[in-house]
């Protein structure tokens, strides 16, 4: 349905090791759509206005110092406008249990 409405999202489930701690990493960042199942993201904390540590180590080495403080502002924006915005919001769902077929 998402992507029928054109909803950028990540969907997060036990198939993606590797990306996951990046997923939930930036899920909370303003307008981040993440679907997870229950068994994906344990362990790994969702910072409001995304991950500043994990933008600041994809940078290049001799990154200059204006630019990451251009970073760092740029995250204090995003973090205060997911506060401003009542923080990260979490649908749970349930699905129904089928009966085993007899």
């Amino acid at each position: 349905m998402l992507e029928q409405e054109k909803i950028t999202h990540e969907v997060l489930n036990a198939k993606y090791h590797e990306r996951e701690a990046e997923i939930i990493a930036q899920a909370g960042r303003p307008g981040a759509v993440t679907i997870a199942t229950n068994m994906a993201g344990r362990g790994t904390d969702i910072v409001l206005g995304g991950n500043l540590q994990a933008e600041l180590n994809a940078l290049e080495p001799d990154i200059d110092e204006l630019t990451r403080e251009q970073i760092k502002q740029a995250w204090q924006q995003r973090h205060n406008q997911v506060i401003a915005a009542g923080g990260l919001h979490i649908i749970g769902t349930r699905t129904a249990r089928v009966p085993p077929h007899r």
